[in-house]
């Protein structure tokens, strides 16, 4: 025969039990709340002792560090053993620091020298792509304005000694060039060095 389970709580004994469970619980969870409370007023006190700090810091510096002068002053005329250790420090982290500072401007010197070296040879790799264009576009622009120059002096000069020599032969009439030079006259477009009005140039006859 199977022998009967028995609860190890009766009934009064489980209630008691549930209530005392609920009591515990609803203490951790009041006094939880309440460490979580302080821990928020002591986080946003912190904050704004940190931010007054920071405003005094940004508005009045010297405020803000005078207590930390007038603490080292005091230090150092009133302690002798303050002043012997400053000095005992400074001596020994002299070296240190001068090899510090040598290496620190050492390597800078390298770093920026290579950092030059590379500016330098960038920029003239692009410089140098830029006159791959440029140069040979206003090489072909002034050889195009040199052709075309000499065509129009050599046109003009053509064309000035046929009209001497057909002049000179009696062919042409010289008053065609007065009347031309009249005409550019006054339009406005005399030769070079010529006045308008008429005026007598070294250009007139």
């Amino acid at each position: 025969m199977s022998t009967p389970q028995v609860s190890p709580f009766s009934g009064m004994e489980a209630e008691e039990v549930a209530q005392k469970v609920e009591i515990i619980t609803s203490k951790t969870i009041e006094k939880l709340e309440d460490t979580a409370s302080t821990a928020a007023t002591k986080v946003k006190q912190a904050a704004g002792a940190t931010t007054g700090i920071i405003k005094i810091i940004l508005t009045n510096p010297r405020a803000a560090i005078q207590p930390i002068i007038d603490f080292l002053t005091n230090a150092w005329q009133n302690n002798p053993f303050f002043r012997w250790f400053t000095y005992i420090v400074g001596t020994f982290a002299a070296i240190p620091t001068i090899v510090l500072l040598g290496w620190i401007t050492l390597t800078c010197a390298i770093v920026v020298g290579i950092a030059g070296i590379g500016i330098i040879c960038t920029e003239g790799f692009l410089a140098f792509l830029g006159g791959l264009v440029f140069f040979p576009v206003v090489g072909v622009l002034l050889f195009i304005a040199s052709i075309g120059g000499l065509i129009g002096g050599f046109l003009y000069v053509g064309v000035k000694a046929v009209y001497y020599v057909l002049s000179g032969l009696g062919i042409i009439p010289r008053e065609w060039d007065e009347k031309i030079e009249d005409h550019m006259n006054r339009t406005g477009r005399g030769r070079p060095g010529q006045r308008r009005g008429g005026a007598i140039t070294p250009f007139s006859h």
